[in-house]
């Protein structure tokens, strides 16, 4: 048995979440989370701002009825959208749910039946998620007969204009449920609480003397437990910066992991074995590139078995680049034991060797001990193997709705990981599992659920098929190996059947086998009382016998290509199947799919990248879904026209210089909408409003003004200017009050331009750009202004200035170059927000600028248009000879009898 130091308090520390998040909040810096998208933009929110939003989602989430204690499933994919949610749940009490965000909700996919089985075995919790994957969780609803499937967008919840009440919580509430990987969908959900979260941060924190000056790394999906754990709540204790990455962004480019740790100096990071292999993929590049990576000193290596030889190529990679010679640290831990509970001291080439079969994982953190037993549960003497059992404060208490799994997790007090090994001068060596599971890339998959999935298939025999785990010395991680047996009518086509089995384990669980061997019956290893010894399998295997019934790949041969201008599918096949034998390391066939071929989930990324290049555009995921031979991306692609511009763009580039207007919004005198707006062209109809004099003098016109005889008693009025459909775009009726109505006119129109052209912005994948003018602001001079109460009310008394929070919301609400960002923030939109104002053809420009942003690839889709709205409406104006007013109120466009014009009208913007 091998016990960690004394856990030592420290004076004030926190006993709950809720007292981290306030003290981290109070620190006043500018310390907090950076953000890393799949755009490679970085988004910064301070403590403080996080506890802030936090408090704005807790508001949201008590005003719609959530009660403490309630749990809610993410499907968050963003930091800046994940941890202001979690500690929202935090302070209100409730218990969150982290899930993986599936790349594509393909119904009946392994991942949407995770989320799917998930909700049921938690009885239908809220799913909070942000607005852009709104439409697509809710398109796997369950049906309604199952339960409820509410679906709340973090941002509505953000927007609320008071923080929520905090709940009062105990060490020993849940603070949040992590879903250990199944491979058929169904998870265990395993219990942490405030108590066991906050042990393994001062338990980490303490042994390997962490500080407030270290900067944190992650680029493991937010889902995970290292993610949240060690790398999210971890620096929250220590007031630390924390930097997150979206994980397609290293998966895509190996190599901005060490422009990111250069950047923001990060001091500690994590990866699995098999991102190390990574980079050692990447020598060239990195023996040509030059980064400072002297500031890393706590490179965890964890997640699966860890091979010696791949740690000690990856060091010798990078110390030319300042990695510090100890900076490697193996590790053990689990979604059971809140992340880390060994850390070793360091990995170096001098206390290791290519030949060492098992890494030492260090010791415990202080308030933790492990041991390893027998199977009657007494331990053996050090150096001998046996199971695994952890007990200390940062394990868990169990699982939810689970009896079983709980007397077989636990035995007085211990928790068994399943894992055989061995301790050693205290440090604990792990060398196998006690039971048939295996970890693919850091997942478990249990051996049997694979078989049960394999024996779906038409003509494999029930009971002959067994799922093992092997590597060999190429490999950096297990890699699944299938052995069948075929039915009597399945004997004749093997070939198919092979290729059905990775197709339903790609489909049903995600999962890519190596191989699919046909065997005997004869050949399949069991006991006496018919149990099959997958281990005779592995030897097998690993040995060689099987070698000769290898699939074997076929070599790519382009058919000839005919001499013509311009990409065609015949010049492209040899390209894109270059770059898939690159990433998959084996000969491809022209019509051989991806997964068919032994690609996952993590090299995806790269075959995007590289295709990206290829053809000079972004590259969505389901559309490698969708073509998944190398003959459909050829005739897909080269239907396109090639792009004019570098393939380096970042940016979406434009096929074309070709734009569409598909869709169109306006509003003017006379005409809500463009049909009717065209229809009043056509027959000749005016729409400028001549007025009473009691209208005018309604309007607050001077009467003497009024009754002089150059004063022109005409306008054009538009109509419903004071409706506005606050709550439709999440505003109170004091913000509508205080907004220009050109901004709500201008709103209300840019949503009827997308729905016109048949696009929701919400959810549109692209990058969708602003280009808008707005008139001289009347209504703040006329309206707010003129309103004594509501002036005191803004300024409490003082000086109404724009650092003052009256005058800061009055200037958002009214000035008219907020317009383009105000669409842009209600609408969803992530793309250039620009105000555009050359006095007459400002809206002209608006246009001229958006083609250019969509010509040069700065956006996917643009908004354009301007607004102009004088208040009040009713008001005539005074003419003058050679200004530009009408002397008789008539406007004459395009006419040789024009006089003049009148000014204040409302136009809207087109798609």
């Amino acid at each position: 048995m091998a016990h960690g130091a004394l856990l030592l308090p420290e004076a004030g520390e926190a006993t709950t979440l809720t007292e981290v998040i306030q003290a981290a909040s109070r620190q006043g810096d500018s310390r907090g989370i950076v953000w890393v998208g799949e755009d490679g933009e970085p988004q910064t929110l301070t403590y403080a701002a996080i506890f802030q939003r936090a408090a704005r989602i807790l508001s949201g989430l008590q005003r719609r009825g959530l009660q403490p204690g309630a749990k809610l499933l993410f499907q968050i994919d963003t930091a800046t959208d994940f941890f202001p949610a979690f500690w929202a749940c935090v302070l209100g009490g409730y218990v969150a749910v982290p899930l993986s965000v599936p790349s594509v909700y393909t119904p009946g996919s392994a991942a949407v039946r995770k989320l799917q089985n998930a909700w049921r075995m938690l009885e239908f919790p809220w799913v909070l998620t942000p607005s852009g994957l709104k439409d697509q969780v809710q398109s796997v609803r369950p049906a309604e007969s199952e339960g409820p499937f509410q679906v709340e967008c973090v941002e509505v919840l953000a927007e609320e204009t008071s923080d929520g009440a905090i709940f009062t919580a105990c060490p020993d509430d849940v603070a949040v449920l992590f879903l250990t990987s199944g491979s058929t969908g169904m998870s265990k959900a395993v219990i942490q609480t405030h108590r066991s979260l906050l042990a393994m941060a001062h338990g980490t924190i303490q042994m390997n003397r962490f500080t407030a000056e270290d900067c944190t790394l992650n680029w493991m999906p937010l889902d995970h437990v290292g993610s949240l754990s060690f790398l999210g709540i971890l620096p929250t204790v220590l007031r630390a910066r924390q930097v997150h990455v979206a994980t397609v962004q290293i998966l895509r480019d190996p190599l901005r992991w060490l422009s990111l740790i250069e950047g923001h100096r990060a001091t500690i990071s994590w990866a699995p074995n098999v991102a190390f292999a990574l980079y050692l993929k990447q020598k060239q590049g990195i023996s040509e590139g030059r980064w400072d990576l002297s500031s890393m000193g706590f490179l965890v290596n964890a997640g699966e078995s860890i091979i010696a030889k791949t740690a000690r190529q990856f060091l010798r990679l990078l110390q030319p680049h300042g990695l510090p010679a100890d900076a490697l640290r193996p590790a053990f831990g689990m979604s059971e034991t809140c992340s880390g509970i060994t850390w070793s001291a360091g990995f170096t080439l001098e206390n290791s060797s290519d030949d060492l079969l098992h890494v030492p994982l260090g010791e415990p953190i202080p308030g933790a001990s492990v041991r390893v037993v027998d199977e009657h549960n007494l331990m053996v003497p050090e150096g001998e193997v046996g199971r695994v059992q952890f007990r200390g404060a940062s394990v868990t208490p169990g699982y939810v709705g689970n009896e079983a799994l709980q007397r077989e997790g636990f035995h007085e007090g211990w928790f068994n990981t399943g894992d055989l090994g061995l301790l050693s001068c205290g440090q604990l060596v792990i060398n196998g599992r006690e039971k048939d599971v295996l970890i693919i890339n850091g997942a478990n998959y249990y051996s049997h659920e694979l078989e049960a999935v394999v024996e779906e298939v038409d003509g494999v025999e029930p009971s002959f098929t067994a799922a093992c785990a092997v590597r060999d010395e190429h490999s950096q991680t297990e890699e699944l190996v299938v052995f069948y047996h075929p039915t009597p009518s399945g004997a004749e086509r093997v070939a198919e059947i092979s290729r059905s089995i990775r197709r339903k384990l790609v489909e049903d669980v995600g999962i890519n086998p190596r191989h699919m061997i046909p065997v005997e019956r004869s050949e399949i290893p069991k006991t006496e009382i018919g149990k099959l010894q997958r281990r005779e399998f592995k030897k097998r295997f690993e040995a060689g016998e099987y070698a000769s019934r290898l699939e074997a790949r076929p070599v790519f041969q382009a058919p000839p290509d005919p001499v013509q201008e311009g990409r065609n599918s015949l010049s492209l096949m040899p390209e894109i199947a270059r770059i898939w034998e690159e990433i998959l390391e084996t000969k491809v066939g022209p019509n051989d799919t991806f997964f068919e071929l032994g690609g996952h989930s993590l090299l995806i990324p790269q075959i995007q990248a590289r295709l990206e290049k290829l053809i000079g555009r972004p590259l969505r995921v389901v559309e490698l879904f969708n073509l998944p031979t190398v003959r459909s991306l050829a005739e897909y692609f080269s239907s396109e026209k090639p792009s004019s511009l570098p393939p380096e763009r970042s940016r979406r580039v434009a096929a074309s210089h070709d734009i569409a207007v598909i869709g169109v919004a306006c509003r003017f005198p006379g005409a809500p909408d463009a049909e009717t707006f065209w229809r009043n062209l056509e027959s000749g109809t005016e729409s400028i409003s001549f007025l009473t004099a009691e209208e005018v003098l309604a309007a607050r016109v001077d009467p003497e003004l009024a009754r002089y005889p150059r004063y022109v008693r005409a306008a054009p009025v538009l109509s419903g200017v004071e409706h506005f459909d606050a709550d439709f775009f999440r505003l109170t009726a004091k913000e509508a009050r205080m907004m220009d109505p050109q901004h709500r006119v201008f709103l209300e129109t840019a949503w009827e331009a997308f729905e016109n052209a048949s696009y929701d912005p919400g959810v549109f994948p692209g990058r969708v750009g602003v280009y808008a003018s707005a008139l001289f602001n009347t209504y703040l001079i006329n309206n707010l202004y003129a309103d004594a109460s509501f002036l005191k009310q803004q300024n409490q008394g003082h000086l109404l200035r724009v650092e003052s929070m009256g005058g800061f919301n009055l200037m958002v609400a009214n000035d008219k170059d907020y317009l383009p960002t105000r669409v842009a923030y209600k609408l969803n939109l992530r793309g250039p927000a620009i105000n555009v104002q050359t006095a007459c053809s400002s809206t002209l420009v608006a246009v001229h600028l958006a083609c250019e942003s969509l010509i040069r690839g700065e956006c996917d889709m643009a908004l354009a248009g301007g607004i102009s709205i004088s208040v009040p409406q009713t008001a005539g104006h005074l003419f003058a000879e050679g200004m530009l007013n009408s002397p008789d109120g008539h406007c004459r466009a395009f006419d040789a009898e024009a006089q003049g014009t009148i000014l204040g009208t409302a136009q809207g913007p087109s798609c």
